[in-house]
């Protein structure tokens, strides 16, 4: 699971426009724009966390989750191993998943606790498991026919998987655990549309576009549709996502402002979500007053080279929950500066 990390510059222009430049940076990603908003950069002087973007921990984010099943004679404990445990139970580190099984006989006098682990599809004539291994995906190591027995899902799969565990001295005693893999969120791409008002038809962004730089422009009083799209890996059980994007400003900028007030606006982008663009937008994140005042184009001058904005993008499942985030800076040039008073050097007209 990567995460995307894109360099924006954006802004609003003389004539009230947001112009907006979007580069690839790194490959640990996110984004978002107003035309291309969304981006993740900086320089060395942005004051953020020692990782901004750090990998998800896929030791915490189930991938292959297990289920009870049937059982006659025998029960089956499951337990679930940390990632800091794989080494020392023989897991390969490049493991999705892994599980310890101890069966559990009765009675408990049974003079031969020997038993035998296997693994099938649950539907070997689906259309996804037909022809497919299930050691690609799946083994199980055991020893000497123990009551132990290591479960390591070695990548995702989309057909359940049924583990069996049965006697040796008696093939009617047996228990049974089912194997799922949740369908993974794997990469986010962050996408806005310009759709109405004044400007360039061609202003839209998609933070999937990582070669080169991309640049688009904005004018204020204009309509986005932004929108998300995921990469999610196959699985036998899904989940049902909402996604929100919080921008907020970053202290880069905030700090040129001692007078403005940081805002956070919330997006919903669980459906696609149309977003006009003009001062009260602005006003939202930085304050009143603050739009098109002279401090406002300084502040974004002082920061050309570094961030304004971060696009905080959050994947909310009932089961497992995944962000991305993205940076974009505010072109000074095209931050308009209101028109406070007009004088004449001479009011006297002698004719």
């Amino acid at each position: 699971m990567k995460k995307t990390t894109l360099k924006v510059i954006a802004g609003v222009s003389a004539a009230g426009a947001l112009a907006i430049s979007l580069g690839a940076v790194s490959d640990w990603y996110k984004n978002w724009d107003t035309s291309t908003w969304f981006g993740r950069g900086g320089s060395n002087n942005i004051v953020q966390p020692d990782n901004p973007n750090p990998p998800i921990d896929t030791s915490v984010i189930d991938g292959a989750v297990m289920s009870d099943g049937e059982n006659n004679g025998i029960a089956l404990l499951t337990a679930k191993l940390p990632r800091s445990a794989y080494s020392a139970n023989g897991i390969s580190e490049n493991a999705d998943t892994a599980y310890i099984l101890t069966a559990t006989i009765t009675p408990d006098e049974a003079t031969d606790k020997r038993v035998r682990y296997t693994a099938a599809w649950s539907n070997a004539d689906s259309e996804w498991a037909q022809d497919k291994a299930i050691s690609d995906y799946l083994t199980i190591k055991q020893t000497d026919y123990a009551l132990t027995a290591t479960v390591e899902c070695k990548q995702a799969f989309g057909e359940q998987i049924v583990i069996t565990c049965t006697s040796l001295d008696n093939s009617a005693a047996y228990a049974t655990c089912l194997v799922d893999y949740r369908v993974r969120i794997l990469g986010n791409s962050f996408v806005g549309q310009w759709i109405a008002g004044a400007g360039d038809i061609t202003c839209s962004f998609n933070t999937k576009n990582t070669d080169g730089l991309v640049t688009a422009y904005l004018y204020a009083d204009s309509v986005m549709s932004f929108s998300v799209s995921t990469d999610k890996s196959v699985g036998s059980i899904s989940d049902t996502y909402t996604c929100t994007a919080t921008i907020t400003p970053t202290s880069d900028i905030m700090r040129l402002l001692p007078n403005a007030t940081a805002k956070t606006v919330l997006l919903d982008l669980t459906t696609s979500k149309v977003q006009t663009l003009n001062s009260a937008f602005i006003a939202n994140l930085f304050g009143d007053n603050v739009y098109d005042t002279a401090a406002f184009y300084n502040a974004c001058s002082g920061t050309m080279s570094s961030t304004a904005l971060k696009v905080d993008i959050a994947y909310r499942g009932e089961n497992s929950e995944y962000s991305y985030s993205y940076y974009f800076g505010i072109d000074y040039r095209s931050v308009k500066v209101r028109v406070g008073d007009v004088e004449l050097d001479d009011t006297t007209i002698i004719i």
